[in-house]
């Protein structure tokens, strides 16, 4: 199977990278900030040493989506057991995340299936990790032509985020 953490392993290597927000922000082939166009939100990242991501929002008006997505290498569920993830984040405030599987539908559209547990950011770094057992989830496509980890952001208010490290994996 290929490597779920490619895209963030390249960020783990990087120079110190950055830029502005915008509507659709590549970070790293594979992985990319998105914004809901009909808000307000603008900012700043940057991949500094020691850590993938610093985001930084100023939101006038309050969107309905923010979201890091990272392309994921896995069109075929069929015969894994779990797909899970590990976060290491920390924020100025403390603010929640929405981790979300995201397989797109060979007649267009998404599913979108949520992780069971919020991701809690707060000022000292903290740890998070959760598991799908795609099995056990009926409306879970088990073939799709695309798919997708988005961790889902606060888009009402402003942020300071960062994102020390995020690992992918099945079993």
């Amino acid at each position: 199977m290929a490597d779920l953490n490619l895209p963030l392993n390249s960020l783990r290597g990087a120079d110190l990278i950055g830029g502005a927000l915008g509507d659709v922000t590549p970070l790293t082939p594979g992985l990319f900030l998105r914004r809901d166009p009909a808000g307000a939100i603008d900012g700043t990242w940057c991949s500094p040493a020691r850590r993938l991501l610093e985001l930084e929002t100023r939101v006038a008006q309050a969107g309905d989506w923010l979201g890091l997505h990272l392309s994921l290498p896995l069109d075929d569920l069929a015969g894994i057991g779990w797909i899970g993830l590990v976060v290491r984040s920390a924020a100025d405030q403390s603010l929640i995340l929405r981790p979300c599987l995201r397989s797109g539908l060979a007649a267009g559209g998404f599913h979108d299936q949520f992780f069971p547990r919020h991701v809690l950011s707060q000022p000292g770094e903290t740890d998070h990790h959760d598991l799908i057992a795609p099995d056990r989830l009926p409306d879970l496509p088990i073939r799709a032509p695309w798919r997708e980890l988005i961790l889902f952001l606060p888009p009402a208010h402003s942020i300071r985020w960062a994102l020390h490290d995020l690992r992918v994996f099945v079993l």
